[in-house]
């Protein structure tokens, strides 16, 4: 069992990355609520030391405001199209829907990376995929917190929404948006088919890297249908209802349930359409250019369907996510 839990662990670390497009998604759902999220709101420092008891990186001290600035990492420019414009603030005010999209793709942008790790933990060598993932199996095995995060960042948006701090509140969401759709990747619920770890003993390092190329496959091929506004998933997006929310963690624990089912089609169809680069003992990297090619020659259209299927999950419990958290602000608007 404590051989399991250390390649779970090691898999685990060699998996930082998540959905490309965190922004673009989040702004194509966001944007269904024009009169909610147009709202400007002032932009506040950072307070919440007394109350935000989680460690971020070290190397980032408080924390940037990207609003107005380029924030995407390099890994992410050759896929990226501009979905929304974001605009440098106008008398340090910015609208709603401006900070829960840029600052849903928070998360990746160093503030997990760096932290120290303890116990077992130390095997993951960096701190990003505890946070971003989470695996489990045989009910009682559990790596990774994910969950867990969605919820913290709620229960932190809903005190800065108390203390009359929109601007936190907002961006705090927008992390917790962020880690909620984590967990609708389906190789952040498991790094690959059971029965194809099996082959992980015979040549580790050999397999680590393939399990590392389909996952991050899956991350790019998911931003670059996000990015490029593919016209079968934005017409998802818009037509999907919200989920029922009662609370962030569950809803969260049950978007993994439903994208760990996916895991299996979607990894075997990776392999079939993409098998020949991926299944290289070396790091891949595939791009626009590689996926366009893929797109033209008809060779996508089942992993298209999938994927949206799976975004369109996504941005039902998405939805029904913000829907919860306007009903916790207009009760706390209530109470005052």
């Amino acid at each position: 069992m404590k051989k399991v839990m250390m390649i779970l662990i090691l898999l685990l670390a060699v998996f930082g990355f998540s959905w490309s497009g965190h922004d673009a998604l989040t702004y194509l759902i966001v944007s269904q609520y024009e009169e909610v999220f147009d709202k400007y709101v002032e932009i506040t420092p950072y307070t919440y030391a007394d109350v935000d008891t989680r460690e971020y990186n070290p190397a980032i001290e408080g924390f940037y405001d990207y609003l107005g600035e380029p924030y995407l990492p390099k890994e992410d420019l050759d896929l990226y199209s501009a979905v929304f414009p974001n605009p440098k603030p106008v008398d340090d005010k910015a609208p709603m829907w401006q900070i829960l999209s840029v600052y849903s793709y928070e998360p990746d942008l160093g503030m997990d990376k760096g932290l120290e790790l303890k116990g077992i933990e130390t095997l993951l060598g960096d701190s990003q995929g505890l946070r971003h993932m989470e695996y489990r199996m045989l009910f009682f095995i559990r790596v990774g917190e994910v969950t867990d995060v969605v919820q913290y960042f709620s229960d932190l948006a809903e005190i800065a929404y108390s203390r009359g701090d929109h601007y936190w509140a907002y961006r705090f969401m927008g992390r917790a948006i962020h880690y909620l759709e984590d967990v609708g990747q389906p190789f952040h619920t498991f790094p690959a088919p059971f029965f194809e770890l099996l082959k992980l003993p015979f040549n580790m390092d050999k397999w680590l890297a393939i399990f590392a190329n389909y996952h991050f496959a899956y991350d790019f091929y998911g931003g670059y249908l996000i990015w490029g506004q593919y016209e079968p998933l934005l017409m998802a997006l818009e037509e999907v209802p919200a989920r029922i929310v009662r609370n962030p963690k569950q809803a969260a624990v049950d978007l993994r349930k439903y994208s760990r089912e996916k895991l299996n089609p979607v990894y075997y169809e990776l392999k079939h359409v993409m098998g020949n680069e991926l299944e290289k003992p070396q790091a891949v990297w595939l791009g626009k250019e590689y996926f366009d090619d893929l797109h033209e020659a008809g060779k996508t259209s089942k992993l298209d369907n999938l994927s949206v299927e799976i975004l369109r999950e996504t941005a039902s419990y998405v939805k029904g996510y913000i829907n919860y958290m306007l009903n916790r602000f207009a009760a706390i608007d209530s109470e005052s």
